[in-house]
């Protein structure tokens, strides 16, 4: 008995440590991961450092350039630095609010910098406000870029990763160890440069920047109970309630708490209308199929009396779908009036809703379709080695007050989907993008 029970021992002494030489080589290994990866997303935040101090020198070049060849070459120049830093950004371990309207405002400058670009191409010339606009990103890049600078330098010097600089972002208001202010600066500053055109093709068309919504102004109560209603969100107490101005509408910032999940909208004062609504819960498993989730998101549209609106993109990540609708009017699709819906793949709940392309944009277009170009004619000025798979009429913005009727046609060459934009009226080609479908979701390019 005795000897049974020392080969026991023996056994599970070796059994013990045999598992604690696994669990410590898992260890190395997994602290050498997070190494390599700080180390990418350090290089990655440097490279984008380095756009950002090119795209204001760009800007400033651009402002004091004389001739119209090396304006365009410096706004394509502009455009594509953009484009790079925001593809960085978006990479980065770090997704707190504050950088939300930093990655807004480098993909609008890189949407405007190419419609400036495609402007003198076509022989136009930069008018006054156009410059004006140009200056003023100039100094709000200028100012993001000395904030990245200084968040840089305080990562280095005090020997934070950007895994910590994200978790102290994302903390409650309250005591932290890592200075988080230049990204909260960064935000407040965003929060005040101009207005420009849609933040990405056709997916947060901005409008007019004067535009105001109507109504009859309501009360800190009455806000909360339309975030409250609104969402289902009934029994929730309410954490705050702040006074904040949204595209220059007056508005209320309603965070509720339903004792799990925080719950934060946006409601303009005048008229009550629901800008953004997000909740900051999250699907731990997909339960619920794509489709299913498209149709609870339109489901959710109708119940709020948002009629007539067609399913555009969508895109899946982390157990969640974002659906992208415009309103189709005269089965003519509409993209500047769009909405946005988040659902959960988990439960089918909404976990966040974004209109402010639909309410501020939308209205009742003159669609007369009598002066327009024959759908043959705009499929005669493509390309013949592009397929022509689908067409449609469709009204897409253009730069910060313009819309244009286009044929939206649906070509495909080789293994690549395009969609190419043909002015229904004049026939000339107004956009390409590229259509990349993945499985977690449509995007254009």
């Amino acid at each position: 008995m005795k000897n049974k029970n020392t080969v026991l021992y023996v056994v599970l002494s070796g059994l013990l440590v045999i598992t604690f030489l696994w669990g410590y080589g898992q260890y190395n290994k997994n602290k050498q991961y997070n190494i390599y990866l700080e180390n990418q997303y350090q290089r990655m935040f440097a490279d984008m450092v380095v756009d950002l101090e090119d795209i204001q020198s760009h800007l400033a070049k651009t402002i004091v350039s004389s001739t119209s060849n090396e304006k365009v070459m410096l706004l394509s120049d502009i455009s594509n630095l953009s484009y790079d830093a925001q593809e960085k950004l978006c990479q980065l371990p770090v997704v707190g609010p504050q950088l939300l309207k930093t990655q807004k405002f480098l993909s609008q400058t890189g949407d405007l910098s190419k419609a400036l670009a495609q402007k003198n191409l076509n022989g136009g010339i930069l008018n006054t406000e156009e410059l004006n606009t140009l200056e003023e990103l100039h100094n709000y890049s200028n100012e993001i870029t000395k904030e990245l600078i200084v968040a840089q330098r305080y990562m280095e010097d005090n020997h934070v990763s950007l895994h910590a600089m994200n978790r102290e972002i994302n903390k409650e208001l309250g005591a932290t160890k890592v200075n988080t202010d230049n990204f909260a600066y960064m935000d407040e500053r965003i929060q005040q440069y101009p207005t420009l055109i849609y933040d990405g093709p056709f997916s947060e068309h901005i409008g007019n920047r004067n535009f105001k919504v109507g109504g009859k102004e309501i009360s800190e109560h009455m806000a909360i109970e339309k975030a409250k209603t609104f969402f289902n969100y009934k029994k929730a107490k309410v954490e705050r309630v702040d006074h904040i101005k949204y595209m220059n509408e007056e508005s209320y910032l309603v965070v509720l708490n339903d004792g799990k999940n925080r719950i934060s909208s946006a409601i303009t004062k005048k008229g009550a209308h629901v800008i953004w609504m997000l909740s900051n819960e999250k699907g731990l498993k997909k339960k619920i199929r794509r489709e299913e989730a498209i149709k609870r998101a339109k489901a959710f549209l109708d119940r709020k009396g948002i009629k007539n609106m067609a399913t555009t993109y969508y895109m899946e990540y982390d157990n969640e779908l974002v659906v992208n609708f415009a309103y189709e009017q005269d089965k003519v699709v509409v993209y500047p009036d769009l909405i946005k819906v988040k659902i959960s793949l988990e439960n089918g709940n909404v976990l966040g809703y974004e209109s402010q392309g639909y309410l501020f944009n939308h209205k009742k277009r003159d669609l007369s379709k009598e002066s327009l170009i024959g759908e043959r004619q705009a499929i005669s000025r493509l390309s013949p080695r592009g397929v022509v798979e689908s067409s449609r009429l469709t009204v897409i913005p253009t730069d910060a007050h313009g819309e244009k009727l286009c044929y939206e046609l649906k070509v495909t060459y080789k293994k690549d989907t395009f969609l190419i934009y043909i002015n229904a009226l004049t026939g000339m080609e107004e956009k390409i993008l590229q259509v990349i479908i993945k499985d977690d979701g449509v995007l254009v390019l």
